[in-house]
């Protein structure tokens, strides 16, 4: 029996009016309490999510169902551990359902034709204008509740953009939208690396805060849904804000061909580096397209973060230490002061609010030292492996002597080494 979740089975249904019919709070004070149980559960391992195809939303709801169900039992462990069994032995004989969702994103690449991207092994399919005005907007004109949802927001589907589509069979749409907004938060995280890595703004502050998140390519302001050729639902992104169309054309159409094509599209076998290299775009992505400059600001953070720190105990005090281990630069001691005056922003920003202010060179820095340490990565990421790089991020920073002396110590560790083998 585990002690912990028969704990928080007791503590939930403690919450709970238990002569109700339904899964009903004693008091609507245990609001908060409640959910946070009922998440924690739905994000353990009772389920595996990536396995049954399945959200986590429709995790929480059912986990709700069985909890209202056995609220008055005398087994409450039990009872919970056999609900939960049928409940994925239910779902695992289910056949899946197959989604193909099609959406809109705000670019266009001049004098070229593109039949999608893959990215972690999923294909992103590119539709001709005709193709997605005939076979798929054709059926919305009669879905009301969508028109009113689209009545809410400044977008629409513009002839200017390009639309896509990706197709893929799980239990539910909200596992699709995850699914897919990671691939494209990855794939959308590159496009704008390859068209912005180096380049540092010169607007002014209120002028680029303006223009900031209209200028980007971002996340797909709507995802539709459609089950055997007909449309079933649709997703609304949480950024409402307005998609201006982005036309790769001239300088920026050079660098995004020098560039992207040799960035991981990690659809080969899997490591840890490769994950965070993934995920390191996704927060490049969120940083360029967020119209907030303290939001950016700390998603670069998070992007130091997942890169440098290699252990949970580490403080945020050995980022600047390791970061120095990967960028260089001419000024080591004046980089270290502008690093650590970074650190200080981001702590003041996090342990303090939004008192204080992030302005447009400390974003600038951020981006060019996250684009670094990115850089760092995938120039070294098929020699090294997670051990080397974190003896390399661990150690450059201490300065050469040590180094020098590391080295004596490991040359006379293998002379040892070579003595004992001649033993045999």
């Amino acid at each position: 029996m585990n002690e912990e979740l028969e704990s928080k089975l007791k503590k939930l249904v403690n919450l709970l009016d238990k002569n109700s019919d339904f899964y009903k709070l004693e008091n609507l004070k245990y609001q908060i309490e409640s959910e946070y149980i009922i998440s924690e559960l739905a994000e353990s391992n009772l389920v595996d999510k990536d396995k049954y195809r399945i959200a986590s939303d429709s995790i929480r709801a059912h986990i709700k169902i069985i909890i209202n169900k056995i609220k008055n039992s005398n087994e409450l462990y039990d009872d919970f551990m056999n609900e939960i069994n049928e409940f994925k032995k239910r779902i695992g004989q289910e056949d899946f359902n197959r989604y193909t969702v099609v959406f809109p994103l705000n670019f266009c690449i001049e004098d070229s034709n593109i039949d999608g991207y893959d990215i972690l092994g999923k294909k992103i399919i590119n539709l001709d204008y005709d193709e997605w005005k005939n076979r798929y907007k054709s059926k919305l004109d009669k879905e009301d509740k969508l028109k009113m949802a689209l009545n809410t927001i400044p977008n629409e589907f513009s002839k200017n953009f390009t639309y896509w589509k990706f197709v893929y069979e799980a239990n539910d749409t909200k596992f699709v939208t995850d699914k897919l907004q990671k691939l494209l938060g990855i794939l959308l995280g590159e496009i704008n690396y390859s068209l912005n890595v180096h380049y540092i703004t010169r607007y002014q502050s209120d002028t680029y805060k303006l223009n900031k998140s209209n200028s980007m390519i971002k996340l797909p302001f709507i995802l539709l849904f459609y089950e055997e050729g007909e449309f079933n639902d649709f997703f609304l992104d949480k950024d409402p804000t307005k998609r201006n169309l982005y036309e790769i054309k001239g300088q920026d159409r050079d660098r995004y061909k020098e560039i992207f094509p040799d960035l991981p599209n990690f659809s080969g076998k899997e490591n840890e580096i490769d994950r965070k290299l993934a995920r390191s775009f996704r927060l490049y992505q969120e940083a360029m397209e967020n119209s907030s400059f303290e939001d950016s600001f700390l998603s670069f953070w998070r992007g130091f973060e997942l890169l440098t720190l290699t252990t949970k105990e580490e403080t945020h005090e050995e980022i600047c230490k390791k970061i120095m281990s990967v960028v260089s630069h001419e000024d080591r001691e004046l980089f270290e002061k502008i690093l650590e005056g970074l650190r200080k922003k981001r702590n003041s920003l996090v342990h303090e609010g939004y008192d204080c202010e992030i302005n447009l060179q400390d974003l600038n820095l951020s981006k060019l030292t996250f684009e670094h340490i990115i850089i760092f990565y995938l120039y070294n990421k098929d020699d090294y492996d997670k051990e080397d790089f974190e003896y390399i991020l661990n150690n450059y920073h201490k300065g050469n002597d040590c180094l020098k002396y590391f080295k004596d110590k490991k040359i006379r560790h293998i002379k040892l080494i070579d003595d004992m083998l001649a033993w045999e």
